[in-house]
């Protein structure tokens, strides 16, 4: 899901919300099926040769990861 702006600026001062900072990388989704890792942008886009080293996804099991390199 992407981000998207809000007008509604009282959650800035409400102690029942938490926020992170933002990183400035680029979120991943590393996918292992059948031994074979692809990674896509969070738009959908196959980048797999951009990012050779984590083609190496030490689980056994089919996979998807989401995280941000």
């Amino acid at each position: 899901m992407l981000p998207c702006p809000s007008t509604n600026r009282s959650i800035l001062t409400d102690d029942r919300y938490g926020f992170e900072p933002v990183l400035e990388g680029h979120r991943l989704l590393v996918c292992l099926k059948r031994g074979k890792v692809t990674l896509y942008t969070r738009y959908g886009h196959d980048c797999t040769s951009q990012y050779p080293e984590l083609c190496n996804v030490p689980v056994d099991d089919d996979v998807i990861l989401d995280g941000e390199v």
